[in-house]
């Protein structure tokens, strides 16, 4: 009985292996053969060889030149199949695996296509809301249009000659993302926008330098240009003074002798915003309470404050900046 399984199975193998297209895997594990079934599958199919001339040419230093011409070899392998049927046999010591593809599998391959090209349709009327998600989502789209390239190299491996719709070539795809990468790596122009500002705008000019000041060593050391151009900036820093209240304590005596004038008391409740016109998206934001005292002067307390308020707006941007690198 078992050698005639074994004749069964021989008359089935070799019927497939003529009928169809077939990657052989013989491994101890069931799992393993099978890995190497299909691995072996793909290098019968999946591998595409561009053979692309290209001319060379050499100038030497008297002004002679040369021409050398040679092939460019690339490969590329097939990541996924469908409707792949499995033939094991065990083995004594593991496992004899077929992988086989019939040619009735082609409806499967193309009905897929069409579900494939009805994706990246649907992705690509989707207006995202920066330039961030636009880029993810033309690489999704790369990776769908990879898929399908895959299938119609396989069509082809079953001898399906006719011509495969794609909705749109990789290649424009490319051109998209590298417009948007010129984008992202657009040098940074930071911009410190003070929407609701302090009554005596002398303190808006105290602030601007502040925050100026503390910036610089981190902006020289990440490309950022500072900048004091509206329309040039595209990392927009826009700061509202919420509240700026400035208090004075009563003089205060010791044995009928003034010891003070008072202490000035000021609290200051601004909120920031921080702003990648790049990549059209807020990147930052965040509302800081600061109170500052001085015995010496309203204006000293309110600068004493500002210097406060500077220093953690300074935080956030740098927080900001660095939470949000852009990777290309």
């Amino acid at each position: 009985m078992k050698d005639f399984n074994k004749v069964i199975l021989f008359f089935i193998i070799n019927i497939t292996i003529f009928a169809n297209i077939t990657g052989y895997g013989n491994k101890i594990t069931l799992e393993e053969a099978k890995k190497e079934a299909l691995v072996n599958l793909a290098n019968q199919i999946s591998v595409k060889v561009d053979s692309e001339f290209y001319k060379e040419v050499n100038v030497d230093e008297k002004n002679n030149y040369s021409e050398k011409k040679s092939n460019k070899i690339k490969l590329t392998t097939i990541k996924e199949f469908l409707g792949v049927e499995f033939i094991i046999n065990k083995l004594k010591s593991g496992y004899e695996v077929y992988a086989v593809l019939d040619k009735e599998d082609i409806p499967l391959y193309l009905n897929e296509i069409d579900k494939l090209n009805e994706k990246i349709s649907y992705k690509l009327n989707i207006k995202e809301e920066n330039l961030l998600k636009e880029k993810e989502k033309y690489k999704e789209v790369i990776s769908l249009l990879e898929k399908i390239e895959d299938y119609r190299y396989i069509l082809n491996g079953l001898g399906y000659s006719k011509n495969i719709k794609m909705i749109v070539s990789v290649t424009k795809i490319e051109n998209n993302l590298e417009e948007i990468e010129k984008k992202l790596n657009e040098k940074k122009y930071l911009y410190i926008d003070i929407r609701k500002s302090f009554k005596n705008i002398l303190y808006n000019d105290y602030l601007i330098k502040d925050l100026n000041r503390k910036l610089e060593y981190f902006a020289n050391n990440n490309n950022i240009m500072i900048t004091t151009n509206k329309t040039k900036g595209n990392i927009i820093v826009k700061i509202n003074i919420d509240n700026n209240i400035t208090e004075k304590t009563k003089p205060f005596y010791y044995n009928n002798k003034k010891i003070s004038n008072g202490i000035y008391k000021n609290s200051l409740t601004v909120t920031i915003e921080i702003y990648d016109k790049r990549i059209g998206s807020i990147i930052g934001e965040k509302n800081i309470n600061t109170t500052s005292k001085s015995v010496i002067s309203k204006d000293s307390v309110i600068k004493n404050n500002i210097k406060k308020i500077s220093a953690e707006i300074n935080k956030e941007i740098k927080k900001a900046l660095q939470t949000n690198k852009i990777v290309i």
